[in-house]
């Protein structure tokens, strides 16, 4: 286990309340792989945004955590 593994689960969590229509598919090693209607992507980056927004909150570190994103048509042309 990573030493960020309660963060991330936690993110995810939060993305499952706050994004219910995006479908979890998988993680690989420090990515989560979401399956998002493709009207839904720009809506689904805002929550993602709000998310980590929330987090970054009630963290109060200094530093903030960031969250990358993509998107695309299949994993490959995410890439």
């Amino acid at each position: 286990q990573s030493s960020v593994s309660s963060l991330f689960n936690w993110y995810s969590d939060l993305i499952d309340l706050q994004a219910p229509y995006a479908r979890y598919v998988t993680t690989i090693h420090d990515e989560e792989i979401r399956m998002v209607p493709e009207n839904m992507v720009d809506k689904f980056k805002q929550d993602m945004d709000t998310v980590v927004k929330h987090i970054n909150e009630q963290l109060a570190w200094d530093i903030d955590l960031r969250f990358g994103f993509v998107s695309g048509k299949d994993l490959y042309a995410a890439k």
